[in-house]
């Protein structure tokens, strides 16, 4: 498998992850989380709500029926791991690197130091990214 991959625009990637199943295996797992947060009484007050943490780990509810499915799609895609034999994965990545640096240069997704300067652990971008979905 080639290590190199190269640029991927937005409307590519998200029609690239949209039309993969890998992402509704994880459906009834998001629901279920949903489900549970609906039924949860609020507390906490304004300052436990706007906590960064509570913020990307807790999805807002919400009521029309399109931003939910929205919103399940994304909390679905934070799920999976990166793949490093997934072309959509290392092209996503390659872009990522390309847009902070602002080279053309096309790069491995992982085993070299490229990675280290934009504030990875090391040298393989999923080790940051496990934790984060």
């Amino acid at each position: 498998q080639p290590e190199e991959a190269s640029f991927l625009s937005y409307s590519s990637a998200l029609t690239a992850l949209r039309t993969d199943d890998e992402w509704k295996k994880h459906i009834p797992t998001v629901q279920q989380q949903q489900n549970q947060k609906a039924a949860a009484p609020r507390t906490g007050g304004f300052l436990r709500r706007i906590n960064p943490v509570n913020m990307f780990h807790s999805a807002p509810a919400l009521s029309t029926g399109h931003l939910k499915d929205e919103l399940e799609f994304v909390l679905c895609l934070s799920k999976i791991g990166l793949d490093h034999s997934n072309e959509i994965h290392r092209r996503m990545l390659v872009t990522i690197y390309q847009t902070l640096t602002s080279t053309k240069n096309i790069v491995p997704t992982r085993g070299a130091s490229f990675w280290e300067p934009l504030g990875f652990q090391g040298e393989d971008p999923a080790t940051d990214f496990r934790a984060a979905g």
